[in-house]
C-alpha cells in the first residue's frame, strides 16, 4: 500500500498519526507526508530575522522526524502557502497542489485533518483532500480517514467520533520522541500540547477500544 498523510503544518503528521506512520512502516508500506504551510510564520516575532530562524528550525525539525519514523516527503511541495492564512487563498490553488501530489505519490491509503478542527488550516485542507480524492473508479483509493490533533479538534467544539482505532502500544515511545523533535511545540501541563496530555489521550484513546494506548480515526470512506 501507498500511504498519503496530508497535513496543513509540520508537527500535525506526528500529533496526529505517527502510531499509524510507524504501523504503516512496519507493514512494509509506503509512507509519504506533505504539509502546505511553515506552521510558524503567522506568529509574532519581535523581527523578520527571527521569523526566517524559526520557519528553518521547523522545516528542519520535519526533516529530522522523517528521517527518524521513516516516512519520505519532497520538498516541491511542501509549505507552499501561508501559514494560518488558507482562507486568503483559492480552494482551487490548494486543491491543485495536492493534485500535483496526488500524480507523484498515487496514494491508497489518505490520512487527513478533521473538518470540525478549530484551525482554519485544517478546515481548508480537509476540504481540499475531500474534492483531489473523491470517488473515481480509475483512482485506486481504500480508504480516507481524519486524525486529531490536540489544541485543535478539542477547541472546535464539535464532536470528534472515531470509529477507527490503532494499538500503540508498540508504538507510543517514538511517537513521544518524534514530537520531543520539535521541542519549540511542547508546552506545559495542562496545555493538550504538553508531553503529559498527548500521553493522556493516547491512554483515553486505548481505554476506549480496551488497550493500554491508541491512536483514533474517523474512516471517511473505505472500500474493499
Amino acid at each position: 500500500m501507498k500511504v498519503l498523510i496530508v497535513a496543513a503544518h509540520p508537527d500535525d503528521e506526528t500529533l496526529g498519526a505517527a502510531g499509524v506512520i510507524q504501523h504503516h512502516v512496519k507493514q512494509k508500506d509506503e509512507v509519504f507526508c506533505v504539509y502546505f504551510t511553515d506552521g510558524v510564520s503567522a506568529r509574532i516575532f519581535k523581527n523578520e530575522n527571527e521569523r526566517q530562524k524559526q520557519i528553518l528550525i521547523r522545516k528542519k525539525n520535519f526533516i529530522n522526524v522523517s528521517k527518524f519514523l521513516n516516512f519520505e516527503t519532497n520538498f516541491k511541495f511542501n509549505s507552499r502557502f501561508p501559514d494560518n492564512k488558507l482562507d486568503q487563498i483559492p480552494l482551487l490553488e490548494i486543491i491543485r497542489n495536492l493534485q500535483e501530489v496526488e500524480k507523484f505519490f498515487q496514494p491508497n491509503i489518505i490520512y487527513t485533518h478533521s473538518e470540525n478542527d478549530l484551525n482554519i488550516d485544517h478546515q481548508i485542507i480537509f476540504k481540499a483532500t475531500l474534492t483531489v480524492f473523491r470517488p473515481n473508479y480509475k483512482k485506486k483509493i481504500r480508504k480516507l480517514c481524519t486524525y486529531e490533533v490536540p489544541s485543535s479538534t478539542e477547541c472546535g467544539f464539535k464532536s470528534f467520533s472515531p470509529n477507527y482505532y490503532l494499538d500503540i502500544s508498540k508504538y507510543w515511545q517514538k511517537k513521544i520522541k518524534a514530537f520531543k523533535l520539535y521541542k519549540e511545540e511542547i508546552l506545559s501541563y495542562p496545555n493538550s500540547r504538553s508531553l503529559k496530555k498527548i500521553i493522556s489521550l493516547m491512554e483515553t484513546r486505548g481505554a476506549e477500544i480496551g488497550y493500554k494506548k491508541a491512536e483514533a480515526f474517523k474512516i471517511i470512506r473505505e472500500t474493499f
